[in-house]
């Protein structure tokens, strides 16, 4: 399903506490979601791990949550299926 891009973090520690504070933070939205640490290539900046919650049904439900996260000043991007 479809995926949404919530922080990126340093290393995989510090995205797993993130997931844990965001999970607990939006439980409505977040509680009975996965999440995936894609590490990303950045060049200049360095190396960072992509927090992405999934899975979210179909595009439209992953926009109605992003929209409901940024409504709540977290940031949000859709991923797509991975």
């Amino acid at each position: 399903g479809y995926g949404l891009h919530l922080a990126s973090f340093r290393n995989e520690v510090n995205a797993r506490t993130g997931w844990a504070t965001l999970q607990s933070e939006y439980p409505d939205l977040l509680g009975d979601k996965t999440y995936d640490l894609e590490p990303v290539d950045l060049g200049n900046r360095g190396t960072f791990v992509r927090l992405v919650a999934r899975p979210f049904p179909d595009l439209a439900a992953a926009h109605a949550a992003c929209r409901n996260l940024q409504r709540r000043a977290q940031y949000c991007a859709v991923m797509p299926p991975g």
